[in-house]
């Protein structure tokens, strides 16, 4: 993954590859996975997963209850 906190746009690019790459059984993506998760991109990655949390909440209430 990206050394860059400050690019939250390349640490969801970065999250998302490996993601799909451990997937995969691509051990060298979960082994960066594993050390992402605990390194300086930990609270970014945090972020960009709770970020995605919330808009999956807000899509599925959306189309449960429609828009206000």
């Amino acid at each position: 993954m990206s050394k860059s906190m400050n690019n939250p746009d390349q640490v969801s690019n970065d999250l998302f590859r490996n993601v799909k790459l451990a997937n995969s059984s691509d051990r060298i993506a979960i082994a960066d996975l594993r050390k992402d998760l605990v390194g300086p991109n930990a609270k970014a990655i945090i972020g960009v997963c709770a970020d995605l949390v919330f808009q999956s909440q807000e899509s599925l209430l959306v189309a449960i209850l429609g828009q206000k």
